[in-house]
């Protein structure tokens, strides 16, 4: 979001006028944050049945994803939320991936990031776990070269098979 909003702003605006659009889209966003937002058909339930450990890695603030799973109910399904000011660097930098890893004891080699654009996967690569790229949500996975995950699936019933 930042970079979008940076980007519309013009060249010659200062820093001050960039942080008080920054803020004002933000404040919007929380508002209306759970307007058109809503989990994929069969994802919230999988994710619920999983016998692991799940959590959310995104560059959305922290408390913005908080907000949002709390909103939708899905706060309870992660036993860890990190967003893009949780650590001083952001996906695709693997840091935020490991910083869960590390923090949670865990081998990397067991976890499985879930993404759907070539950051996620770029990350989840740099940071040394496995990664399956979803072939459907905010990225466009199909037209990107760069995204390249250990395997695809389609949709959620082959992320939890035999589920549901």
């Amino acid at each position: 979001m930042r970079h979008l909003v940076t980007e519309a702003l013009p060249k010659e605006a200062s820093a001050e006028t960039g942080k008080r659009a920054i803020d004002r889209v933000v404040e919007w966003y929380r508002k209306h944050l759970r307007d058109n937002t809503r989990f994929y058909d069969g994802m919230a339930e999988g994710i619920a049945r999983l016998s692991v450990p799940s959590a959310v890695v995104s560059n959305k603030r922290e408390g913005l994803c908080r907000s949002l799973l709390e909103r939708l109910g899905a706060d309870r399904l992660f036993a860890e939320i990190v967003g893009g000011d949780t650590c001083s660097e952001r996906k695709p930098h693997p840091m935020p991936i490991l910083h869960v890893v590390e923090g949670r004891g865990v081998d990397p080699g067991r976890v499985l990031m879930v993404g759907d654009s070539a950051v996620d996967i770029e990350a989840g690569l740099r940071a040394g776990v496995r990664t399956c790229g979803v072939l459907w949500g905010f990225g466009d996975p199909a037209g990107n070269p760069s995204f390249r995950p250990d395997f695809l699936v389609a949709g959620p019933e082959e992320l939890f098979p035999g589920e549901g």
